[in-house]
């Protein structure tokens, strides 16, 4: 592996888990209203 394909990795990497931590953040602050708490049980009701 060249250097420039393991730091477009990495990039991808990183972007994958700042997606994620920004989703998980997004879910907890939709969880504090009564909205969001609506919505989150829809959500894992269809999950699961």
């Amino acid at each position: 592996m060249s250097k420039k394909s393991i730091k477009c990795g990495l990039f991808k990497g990183s972007l994958k888990v700042v997606f994620f931590y920004s989703l998980l953040i997004f879910l907890y602050f939709l969880r504090s209203n009564k909205i969001g708490k609506l919505l989150c049980t829809l959500i894992t009701m269809k999950l699961k």
